[in-house]
């Protein structure tokens, strides 16, 4: 496991270079993924279409500021994969 600086520096570099959308399954995954960034990532990372399974967790991610979120249905499989 990488030590948590090393990890919060992989994830800038994909979201700048290759984030085409977003599966988080939790609001406390999101919030982690959120803190990872400065405000000026924040800016680019909430344009990234983000894709959550649950209303609530949605209505978390707008309140942070994402702009565009999808809610799924339950259960729904989402393939991704990071180049």
């Amino acid at each position: 496991m990488l030590p948590a600086h090393q990890a919060a520096t992989r994830w800038r570099r994909i979201a700048r270079r290759c984030s085409h959308a977003i599966t988080v399954t939790s609001s406390e995954a999101l919030g982690y993924l959120w803190d990872m960034f400065d405000e000026q990532d924040k800016e680019r990372l909430a344009a990234v279409p983000l894709f959550v399974p649950h209303a609530r967790i949605a209505k978390a991610a707008h309140n942070l500021g994402w702009l565009n979120v999808i809610t799924t249905a339950g259960g729904m499989t989402v393939c991704s994969q990071v180049w």
